[in-house]
């Protein structure tokens, strides 16, 4: 589950990534993609239960694609952790 996550999170910051890796990198336009992404992760953010789940069918796939099964983990609701 946790590389599914990782991978979408990594999917949005990837073309950042290769921008700031370029040869000639423009700082105004670096920090223009870099809010752009922030605000992205934070729409993200806002629609977590949303995304969640369709990141959670996404690994439920792969898992069954390779004999596997996904257990949710425990959750303590007093303290609220897993």
């Amino acid at each position: 589950m946790a590389l599914v996550v990782i991978q979408d999170i990594f999917a949005v910051a990837h073309p950042l990534s290769v921008y700031l890796r370029g040869k000639d990198v423009d700082l105004a336009s670096a920090m223009t993609q870099a809010d752009k992404l922030t605000e992205l992760l934070g729409e993200t953010r806002d629609k977590a239960e949303e995304r969640f789940h369709g990141l959670y069918q996404t690994a439920e796939i792969l898992a069954a694609q390779i004999g596997e099964e996904l257990k949710m983990p425990r959750y303590c609701y007093e303290t609220g952790k897993s």
